[in-house]
């Protein structure tokens, strides 16, 4: 079992929660998270937990500057 270490003092949200955060549509967020025929332009930095990918707060950053 992981022990979190590796993301102990980091945001850690999921596409949804980062979504309403940052006030942008979820359909948006998701295409530029997985890709919507094309590659991803967000790379999620945390890697996924139980089937769901997790944005940390720098990539929370980086959807700011894509706005």
């Amino acid at each position: 079992m992981p022990d979190g270490s590796n993301i102990l003092g980091r945001g850690v949200y999921t596409v949804p929660e980062a979504a309403r955060l940052l006030k942008v549509p979820s359909a948006r967020l998701r295409s530029w998270v997985y890709g919507n025929g094309s590659e991803p332009v967000l790379i999620p930095e945390l890697a996924a937990e139980d089937g769901q990918d997790a944005l940390s707060f720098i990539n929370l950053i980086e959807v700011l500057f894509l706005l």
